[in-house]
């Protein structure tokens, strides 16, 4: 006979995460299901208590980033590092208003960080988004963990840019972007930054492949669980990344291309 698992108070479910103390972990969420399920069970989501959950399983001797990406840079020309909010959901928008995070410096991607490294993070002033003096190459010589809260890893990865710009994939290119930069101390400035774009007049798309899923598996760099009926996981992003690069490098299998078709 089926026995319902009991359900875990949304401030117990850190308890249950496979972190440790002092870990680097980067969190991708969408949290609805952890909203939906706090209140069929008579709790009401405080955003903030529920990243401190977060913060007390890792301690101070760990890292806790969550991705602040905006556009506005590019759409508007002006970018706020104070004010202006993330393109990444509630809770990375949760912690950029969270008393004890700061935010690092690139307009496009930038992440709302907390804990041992942060003034490192915060101190980087990469021109590049996924370049070697950035985030991304702190947390993959690291070895951060990925957390995924709600969605599956494909949906909010970012590394597999990083790690096209890595092997200078033919349909990506470096386009400039320049715009009014107002930084901590409300000063403007105007400044010029790169991503490394998809080329829009040869690519219809690019995508990770179901194969990887396995792959990063059977490398032991990723796991999945399942929390109040709720998916979560983790990826090991050093591993993951040499694993991609290695593919894009090659055989091209995870990372997948939709050419457009000649004119």
């Amino acid at each position: 006979m089926y026995k319902q698992t009991p359900y875990i108070p949304y401030l117990k479910l850190a308890d249950q995460l496979p972190l440790k103390k002092g870990d680097i972990v980067l969190v991708g969420s969408d949290i609805l299901k952890i909203l939906i399920a706090a209140k069929q069970n008579g709790e009401k989501f405080d955003p903030k208590l529920f990243i401190d959950s977060i913060l007390d399983k890792i301690t101070a001797e760990g890292t806790v980033l969550f991705p602040s990406y905006s556009w506005e840079f590019c759409q508007t020309q002006i970018f706020d590092i104070r004010s202006t909010p993330a393109n990444t959901g509630a809770l990375a928008n949760a912690a950029l208003k969270h008393p004890d995070f700061k935010r690092t410096q690139h307009p496009m991607f930038s992440f709302a960080v907390w804990g041992k490294h942060a003034d490192t993070l915060c101190a980087m002033d990469n021109i590049d988004g996924w370049s070697k003096d950035s985030p991304f190459e702190f947390l993959v010589s690291n070895n951060a963990k990925y957390l995924f809260i709600g969605i599956h890893y494909s949906k909010g990865l970012t590394l597999d840019h990083y790690c096209e710009e890595a092997c200078n994939v033919e349909y990506r290119y470096f386009k400039e972007f320049n715009g009014t930069y107002i930084d901590n101390n409300g000063e403007q400035s105007q400044r010029r930054y790169t991503m490394f774009v998809r080329n829009l007049e040869t690519t219809l798309g690019t995508g990770i492949s179901e194969l990887t899923d396995k792959v990063f598996a059977d490398a032991g760099c990723y796991h999945t669980f399942e929390l109040n009926g709720i998916d979560f996981s983790t990826l090991e992003m050093k591993t993951a990344a040499d694993i991609m690069i290695n593919d894009i490098s090659s055989k091209r299998e995870l990372i997948y291309i939709k050419l457009k078709e000649p004119a």
